[in-house]
């Protein structure tokens, strides 16, 4: 089991070629299926290569977001992979989901913090205003456009979301137009 540690911790550190790295990630999961990280690294490698996405989800669909802790791999870019990947497979309700799944690890947060006049910090504030972002796209892609203007309008009143407004502007503008 040590060698598949050695193996993933070495290739998060090498500049090798998307392949190269996915071959040594496939060989870490091969050997180690429930290694907790090795699996969000190879789905990643994976969603770099779009003849690939359908593994790539899969692989995502069956992590345990749990099993993240103390991994360095922070679980709503886990949920945004997912999203992504969905997206690309024409799963637009699971891409949906993915995407509020992601959102919903950090909303405590976000309105503890905004409640003391503070801000999550500046690597998760961007990734979960993103996530946020893509989720109200996602629900007017699907047509829920009622759920999208709801959601934005609540996000727009949150100003732990200030760094990231013009991502959700964008998408509200696009919701008013219906």
């Amino acid at each position: 089991a040590e060698v598949s540690y050695v193996i993933a911790g070495t290739l998060m550190t090498e500049n090798g070629d998307v392949v190269e790295i996915t071959d040594r990630l496939r060989t870490v999961v091969t050997f180690n299926p429930s290694h907790r990280s090795a699996k969000h690294w190879l789905a990643l490698q994976l969603s770099k290569q779009p003849h690939n996405t359908k593994e790539s989800a899969k692989l995502l669909r069956s992590i345990n977001i749990a099993d993240l802790e103390g991994t360095g791999v922070n679980p709503l870019d886990t949920f945004m992979l997912l999203g992504q990947a969905e997206d690309r497979l024409g799963n637009l309700e699971a891409s949906v989901e993915a995407f509020h799944q992601g959102i919903q690890l950090y909303m405590p947060q976000s309105i503890t913090a905004a409640s003391q006049g503070q801000q999550l910090p500046p690597h998760i504030d961007y990734r979960f205003a993103l996530a946020a972002a893509q989720y109200a796209k996602k629900l007017y892609q699907v047509g829920r456009i009622d759920d999208a203007k709801q959601f934005l309008d609540g996000a727009l009143d949150n100003p732990n979301w200030a760094g990231q407004v013009f991502q959700l502007h964008d998408v509200y503008g696009l919701v008013q137009v219906r």
